[in-house]
């Protein structure tokens, strides 16, 4: 379990749902995570949650760790807080890990704070990509991505999370990058280095940020800094961020981003929306944290 990623899990500050007894420091931790440290003695973390939520309901306050998480255990109540009342919850904290995922491992080059200049831009850019027009152009990709999906699975069977995985991360490369990484059953042409790159870097950020080790220490409070366990992680995201700063000056220069050749695809509406090169990299680092983890 993954303090980001408990279902549809949002730390607020709205800790007024009934919810399971918690005690001090700790929470409800020993309730909800044991199953994730040691399997044996409990269910997992997200089975023990269903359970919970059909004695608190589909709404409801768990203690984790420190801090109160609202946990929303249906669609209806996960319609309602992201959609009815997403402006609520729309300013809801990160855990440490996830914050520094989203934010980048390299200091020197940080999230640029949204001025009415870079609003307006940005407002630009994201009417050019969810047109009328260029979402009707991707969902054909998307779609044909989905019956290489199946052909694989027809093919060879394989780990089916594994395979989803890579469909939505393909999604992701063909909305941004005009790219893809074909499945091991595919004939078709090798991807280009930097696109593998980039997946295995996801998919290793994804097991840093879901490895209990860090979930503990996200949930008790632990420093965003602290080296022992927060190290490899930032090492991940810098070389994740690098790569895509390599992506984008190469897009930038007429070389095509390492394959693809753009095509009106994500990065380059944002290339010619003038936006500065560090939103390009942090709206391209929302899309694959969001898209694919």
């Amino acid at each position: 379990m993954h303090a980001a990623a408990v279902a549809a899990a949002a730390a607020v500050t709205l800790p007024t749902a009934p919810g399971p007894t918690a005690l001090p420091i700790i929470g409800a931790l020993p309730t909800v995570g044991l199953g994730k440290v040691v399997p044996a003695l409990a269910p997992p973390p997200h089975r023990r949650l269903v359970t919970l939520a059909q004695t608190h309901g589909d709404v409801m306050t768990v203690q984790f760790g420190r801090d109160p998480w609202v946990v929303l255990s249906s669609p209806e109540a996960v319609h309602e807080a992201f959609v009815t009342k997403g402006g609520d919850f729309a300013g809801r904290p990160m855990v440490p890990s996830m914050a520094l995922s989203a934010g980048g491992g390299d200091a020197g080059f940080a999230r640029p704070v949204p001025n009415r200049e870079l609003r307006e831009l940005r407002r630009a850019a994201y009417s050019a990509l969810f047109s009328e027009a260029a979402v009707a152009a991707k969902a054909l990709e998307f779609e044909d991505e989905a019956e290489r999906l199946a052909e694989h699975l027809l093919a060879n069977g394989g780990e089916l999370r594994t395979s989803l995985r890579r469909f939505a991360s393909n999604a992701v490369l063909r909305f941004a990058f005009s790219a893809r990484v074909p499945y091991s059953t595919e004939a078709a042409p090798a991807a280009a280095a930097e696109h593998v790159e980039l997946l295995r870097l996801v998919d290793a950020i994804w097991a840093e940020l879901t490895a209990t080790p860090t979930t503990l220490l996200d949930l008790l409070g632990a420093p965003a800094d602290a080296p022992l366990l927060r190290g490899p992680l930032r090492d991940l995201v810098g070389a994740r961020d690098t790569l895509l700063r390599k992506l984008i000056a190469e897009r930038r220069g007429g070389g095509g981003g390492g394959g693809g050749g753009g095509g009106g695809d994500m990065l380059d509406v944002l290339l010619a929306s003038q936006l500065p090169s560090e939103d390009v990299q942090y709206t391209l680092v929302d899309l694959f944290v969001a898209g694919v983890n």
